[in-house]
């Protein structure tokens, strides 16, 4: 079986005509009628006429192209469906012979069928014709009169044919021919095989082509096209195939909604939608016979676009959720999961998808801040009256906030009572209390608020000195910054020589403790002073 092969894009409807029988339903005398489309009328009667059959030639390919077809005024691009061919006498008499065959079809490059090489030893393309052939009659009237020139065939099912390959003709002559086949000189494709052998190819006439036309179905067009989805997403493009068919000569698109509304060209483009919604679409066709629309629509939806918020932090030990403040589809973490949520215990960079049909992302940046670090020292501090004590919470980069209202990392306490800090960090707090009480004592206690231990034998050691008689107990603490124990001694006489495991420390401020137990008028008494002192060069 000879298949038909058109390009894929084509529709179904169109596809049909693939396996079509091209029933030639004989010859037809139609008086006072030309083609709708014709090709190389000859200028002079009686030249180029041919004998075939016994002559010369028993099979006869010709093929008339697609830039020919445009120049005789066809529409290029688009189907035609034809529903008669004809062809022209050049005899100056009345031309009549029967018994012969004839083919109609395209010419292909990639899927002939029938393959006519092995038909006609034959290079260059192949040539894919129609369905079985038909025996007809030819009756052509004299050339001098032009409404009887032409001998017009009427198929019985159109043939569509899509104006740009070329279209083939095949003509087998069964009989020795009586008269002149009406034949013309031109530069186009035609080809013969010699009466006497199956695979020989005649090198005579390669350039001699009948004239032929071709007429479309006489009705009005009908307006068809293939549109390659029904949704897209916000910003996506639609694409239009047209497949009118019935010789449409004007077009007119209309897309509602989209970035090009309407468009008078056969082919449209990519049609393209920046807001969602449901938007109708239509092609009106029209000629001379009538007109026709096709109608269709496509809904745009929006994209979804999680919102995660602006980067964020969370404190020290403790965790953060997080969750879209918009409705997500189908929602995918970074972390492979797809619960509406995400708790988050470490710091880093996540995301969450929406992977329904418009899907979008966000992310979001996750910091963890550190804990502000307090010490007050000893919960309790007893000092004696007279006594200054001197509290530091810390890192000045922190926000402090006392119960006394004063504000800054240090605070100067006189008298006895409850001393309680907050240190914040970026909304990361902190809190820290010390009790003091004052009493009447007899021992008083010296301590420097500086030292340099430059080893320059002056004032190397800090060393707080307590004039107290009879000191039962004695304990001095010295802690960095971070809170870190640097020095501790019960000896009163020894003092911190600045180093730390046999490092030097860093220059800076350091907070001291000192708790001394002494005989006071026959009790035990107990004085603390807390306060800061200056490591200097």
């Amino acid at each position: 079986m000879a298949l038909f092969f058109f390009p894929q894009w084509l529709s179904s409807r169109f596809l049909s005509y693939l396996t079509v029988l091209v029933a030639l339903a004989g010859w037809q005398r139609v008086q006072a009628q030309t083609p709708d489309y014709w090709i190389h009328e000859p200028g002079v009667t009686g030249v180029n006429n041919t004998f075939f059959h016994g002559s010369i030639c028993e099979k006869f390919i010709f093929s008339y192209s697609g830039p020919e077809w445009a120049a005789a005024g066809l529409p290029g691009a688009i189907p035609y469906e034809i529903s008669s061919i004809w062809f022209r006498s050049n005899s100056p008499d009345l031309c009549t012979f029967t018994t012969f065959k004839v083919q109609i079809g395209h010419s292909s490059l990639t899927a002939p069928a029938p393959n006519y090489l092995s038909n006609f030893d034959l290079g260059g393309p192949t040539t894919c014709l129609d369905e079985t052939a038909f025996d007809v009659e030819f009756i052509a009237g004299p050339f001098s009169i032009v409404s009887d020139g032409w001998s017009k065939i009427d198929l019985t099912t159109p043939f569509l044919y899509n104006g740009t390959d070329n279209l083939m003709v095949l003509i087998e002559f069964t009989t020795p021919v009586g008269c002149g086949v009406p034949l013309y000189g031109d530069l186009g494709t035609s080809t013969c095989r010699y009466s006497a052998s199956t695979t020989a190819v005649s090198s005579t006439n390669l350039t001699w082509r009948p004239m032929f036309g071709i007429s479309a179905v006489e009705e009005p067009p009908t307006a068809e096209f293939i549109v390659d989805a029904d949704s897209l997403c916000e910003g996506a493009c639609l694409n239009f195939v047209n497949t009118s068919f019935g010789g449409p000569t004007a077009y007119e698109w209309n897309f509602p909604g989209s970035l090009t509304p309407s468009i008078g060209d056969a082919a449209p483009g990519p049609v393209c939608y920046e807001t969602a919604g449901t938007y109708p679409y239509w092609l009106a066709v029209s000629n001379s016979l009538g007109s026709d629309t096709a109608f269709g629509s496509v809904v745009v939806e929006a994209t979804q676009l999680p919102d995660l918020g602006n980067d964020t932090s969370y404190c020290q030990g403790q965790s953060l959720t997080l969750a879209s403040s918009t409705a997500v589809d189908q929602p995918l973490w970074s972390d492979g999961s797809s619960s509406p949520e995400l708790l988050v215990t470490e710091p880093g960079l996540y995301w969450l998808e929406a992977t329904g049909f418009c899907p979008g992302r966000d992310s979001i940046e996750i910091a963890e801040l550190e804990l502000p670090m307090l010490n007050l020292g000893p919960p309790t501090a007893n000092l004696c009256e007279g006594d200054t004590l001197f509290l530091d919470a810390g890192d000045p980069a922190y926000t402090y906030s006392w119960n006394t209202g004063a504000t800054g990392a240090s605070l100067m306490v006189l008298e006895d009572g409850l001393y309680t800090v907050t240190a914040s960090n970026e909304g990361c707090s902190a809190e820290a209390s010390l009790e003091v009480a004052f009493e009447i004592c007899g021992c008083t206690v010296t301590v420097p608020n500086a030292f340099t231990p430059n080893q320059d034998g002056l004032n190397d050691r800090f060393r707080p000195v307590a004039n107290c008689g009879g000191i039962e107990r004695y304990a001095l603490q010295v802690w960095n910054r971070w809170g870190e124990v640097v020095y501790q001694s019960q000896d009163p006489f020894t003092g911190w020589d600045g180093t730390y495991r046999g490092k030097s420390q860093e220059l800076g401020s350091y907070i001291w403790h000192l708790e001394v137990t002494f005989q006071d008028q026959g009790r035990l008494r107990t004085r603390t002073a807390t306060g800061t002192l200056t490591l200097i060069p």
